[in-house]
């Protein structure tokens, strides 16, 4: 081997074992960071409470806008085409309220003997 080929090799190793320091400290560096997210409790709380609060509104809107469309449905079937309430339904809530009154006065009555 001659003098020039063995500094040439001498002059990659070297590089070679520059370029894999480099990317040992780099890997390095980001598995010191990673601990250190994982070790910072509060900053990991916070996350979590703001995912929290961000999947409880999106719920609550959508519970809403459920909410709207039930009231609409409820609101479209029990008026007619203008607005009026339905005799149906008015007859049918009349009944509701004479049997519950009756059942209160039942139980009244049957808790007084």
């Amino acid at each position: 081997m001659s003098a020039e080929s063995t500094a040439s090799q001498t002059s990659t190793d070297i590089d070679s074992l520059q370029a894999d320091v480099e990317e040992t400290r780099r890997d390095l560096a980001q598995t010191v960071d990673a601990l250190g997210t994982k070790l910072d409790v509060k900053a990991r709380t916070r996350q979590r409470l703001e995912t929290s609060r961000q999947h409880a509104a999106e719920r609550l809107e959508s519970a809403r806008s459920r909410a709207r469309s039930l009231t609409d449905t409820v609101r479209d079937s029990a008026t007619d085409e203008d607005g009026e309430v339905r005799r149906e339904v008015l007859v049918t809530t009349g009944m509701l309220a004479v049997s519950l009154t009756a059942l209160v006065v039942l139980g009244v009555r049957r808790r007084g003997r």
